[in-house]
């Protein structure tokens, strides 16, 4: 009790206020760290049981948490407990409607009782034990909600997957991850059985339905006759909960696992740190189920608080059926990605009334400036940003008492050290851009990921020095709130689902009409950024008529993948073999991330003294493609230029090319990554440029200038 003492000896009102401990050495605000979230849990605002006050050590450094730790057991129960007592509102916990009439409304009580049902399905007729992987691949149905309590229950491992999968992803989760079990719908259900022989591990398949099917288990039966108490497995803080299908830029997704503890007990340290629910609350999340922004927005955020989750079905997403929904319930908060705000703006506002929404937040992708200020012009409401990826879960955001800056992600959540960090992962200046990374070394906080399933050395690359990288690129300024510049690696954010390259890539190839291909991103008003495809075409189908063939792949990569991952621009001029070697090398050889050398210091001519630009002193360093172009890619990010193109290339053929300066950025970082790598060249080497008004002269003229 000694460190105890001292610590509230240094502030006695709020010991668990972080910022409040600036002062403070590094040695005291880890061990403060450590105590936090013992604290917490005892926090009389968001009070929740703990299995036990054993301790263990997490794998990485030395922050205790409780040695058990499970969230259905240890919140859900609790306020179905407090329901019972009278301790929490009346009201439901779960609030789903179908938008044909249909309602369901759960309190933590139901829920904890037919929670309760279902891991004994699990447990009984399914014939699953602690530790099975269940794929859950179900749309937003209430049964999604039991389904994922009830494996939590029972100590098995869920695997969220989207509904939008093909017949090729399916098949290679079940393979990959060995999973024991398959819960879904009717549409995914008939795409399972043309793949279920070649997954021997998979030895349930349980249907979500209100029909039958062959070889299924029929859920909704098999849960009315279960007993609604099961003996709970108490799982340990550390024991695998979740395993979440994450793109990479080469390769298939890989398997992201999550422990109890970097789920539930991080959402229990987020608690009014992000949202700031109260238990009368209703939060509406609107995401796919698959995506790990579901479960926090929907499951954990809301139900460590005691508040209420809305859910409506939305087969297809419609901005009117939004803003009705919005107007006609009493939904206090609303989280979606930037494409939700940007598809309701272009209605008229005007003809709606949201008496009861205090506030709306969004992530997945950066938040437009323009989008922010429009909404708050239309509705009087604030949009608050939020930052994080499937490895770390919530990392920075902007709660409601943080000032808004346009253009920025937030802050750092408190029990995160994130920081922006240079090569060596030394910590960056504030002002100064560079990768961001949270501090893993010598304690790893709660809620970072376990790793990646299998692949040890794909979770060691990602660690540089005391951080953990995730892979985007950004810049805190003196506040510490943290603006996104930009990935360095080639993932594709569209309208929040991030796609891999290759993932397209792969399935373009499949088509008898494609020799190559090469995936990149390009710039979108809607969608922030989109799939755009360069193919090289076989000889017999140059014939065909471009639009018609362009329809046809895209309609193949919809049946092949996900449809959210086909190209909605595609470049068909790439047939010509030339422009492919160039694009195609460059993408498949080079990063899209090019570390350029310092910039050029310009050299004075001999004799003739300081030069002068418009009667000031020239800069001492100056580069085209780094101060001029990259200053453009940044503006066309923040919505700051107008949609026209950087280079727009046409010939008597009719073939055409535009890039944008985000494509232009990219392309040449390639270049430039393919004269320092591959070609071998180093600053100062001279380069012989011959060629015609191609596209790729710009490539390459700019790729000299970034290179030296």
């Amino acid at each position: 009790m000694g460190l105890l003492k001292q610590l509230l000896t240094v502030q006695k009102d709020s010991p668990l206020s972080f910022p409040s401990f600036i002062g403070l050495n590094m040695y005291w605000r880890r061990q403060l760290q450590a105590l936090c979230i013992l604290w917490r849990s005892q926090m009389s605002n968001h009070t929740i049981r703990i299995h036990t006050r054993q301790l263990a050590s997490l794998q990485w450094g030395h922050q205790e948490v409780p040695a058990k730790f499970n969230f259905a057991t240890d919140v859900i129960d609790h306020w179905a407990g407090m329901e019972k007592a009278g301790k929490r509102p009346p009201g439901p916990a779960l609030w789903w409607v179908s938008g044909n009439g249909d309602e369901v409304m759960w309190n933590f009580s139901q829920l904890s009782e037919l929670s309760q049902q279902t891991a004994n399905v699990f447990a009984g007729p399914c014939g699953l034990q602690r530790g099975d992987r269940v794929t859950v691949v179900l749309p937003r149905v209430p049964e999604w909600w039991l389904v994922i309590l009830g494996c939590m229950r029972a100590g098995l491992v869920f695997m969220p997957g989207t509904i939008q999968m093909k017949a090729k992803d399916i098949l290679y989760r079940l393979q990959v991850s060995n999973a024991r079990a398959i819960v879904a719908g009717d549409e995914v259900a008939e795409i399972v059985d043309t793949v279920a022989l070649e997954c021997p591990s998979l030895k349930t398949k349980l249907l979500v339905s209100e029909k039958s099917r062959d070889g299924w288990l029929d859920f909704k039966t098999l849960l009315w006759k279960a007993s609604t108490t099961h003996c709970f497995v108490e799982t340990g803080s550390q024991e695998a909960a979740a395993i979440y299908f994450t793109s990479g830029t080469s390769g298939l997704p890989k398997m992201a696992e999550h422990s109890h503890s970097s789920l539930g007990l991080k959402a229990k340290m987020d608690a009014g740190k992000w949202t700031d629910l109260q238990a009368s609350d209703i939060i509406w999340p609107i995401s796919d189920t698959a995506w790990i922004v579901n479960i926090l927005g929907s499951l954990l955020e809301p139900w460590t608080s005691g508040a209420c989750t809305f859910i409506h079905l939305l087969p297809k997403f419609d901005p009117v059926i939004i803003l009705k929904v919005l107007s006609s319930y009493p939904i206090n908060y609303m989280i979606g990605a930037p494409i939700v705000y940007r598809m309701l703006l272009l209605q008229d506002l005007s003809s709606y009334k949201f008496p009861h929404l205090k506030c709306c937040f969004s992530g997945g992708e950066t938040l437009l400036p323009d989008t922010l200020e429009k909404w708050k012009i239309q509705t009087g409401l604030d949009i608050l940003e939020f930052y994080g990826q499937t490895e770390t879960g919530l990392t920075c955001r902007v709660s409601k008492t943080m000032k808004i800056k346009p253009g920025y992600l937030g802050t750092a959540i408190p029990h995160y050290d994130v920081q922006v960090i240079d090569e060596k992962g030394n910590v960056l200046p504030p002002g100064t851009e560079g990768d961001v990374g949270i501090r893993v070394k010598p304690i790893r906080p709660i809620g970072i990921f376990s790793g990646y399933v299998d692949n040890i050395e794909k979770t060691e690359a990602n660690i540089r020095g005391d951080f953990w990288v995730l892979g985007d690129r950004a810049i805190k300024d003196q506040d510490g709130y943290f603006r996104f510049m930009g990935r360095t690696d080639d993932i594709i954010n569209s309208s929040g689902y991030r796609i891999g390259p290759s993932e397209v890539e792969n399935a373009l190839m499949e088509h008898p009409a494609v020799v190559e291909t090469a995936v990149v991103s390009s710039p979108d008003p809607i969608r922030g950024e989109v799939v755009k495809a360069f193919v090289v075409l076989a000889p017999h189908f140059l014939s065909h008529d471009p639009d018609e063939l362009t329809k046809e792949l895209q309609q193949h990569v919809k049946s092949v993948t996900a449809p959210y991952k086909y190209p909605r621009k595609d470049c068909s001029t790439m047939h010509r073999l030339m422009k492919f070697r160039v694009l195609w090398g460059i993408h498949m050889s080079c990063p899209g991330f090019h570390h350029a050398p310092q910039h050029l210091r310009c050299q004075p001519l001999s004799g003739a003294g300081t030069l002068r630009w418009n009667e000031y002193d020239r800069p001492e360093e100056f580069n085209f493609a780094g101060d001029v172009l990259d200053h453009w890619t940044q503006m066309e990010k923040e919505g700051k230029r107008s949609a026209n193109p950087a280079l727009w290339w046409v010939n008597d053929q009719g073939d055409e090319v535009k890039w944008s300066f985000r494509e232009m950025t990219d392309l040449t970082c390639r270049t430039a990554n393919v004269f320092t790598q591959t070609c071998g060249l180093q600053t100062g080497d001279r380069l012989a440029l011959i060629l015609p008004r191609v596209p790729e002269w710009w490539l390459v003229s700019v790729g000299c200038i970034r290179t030296g």
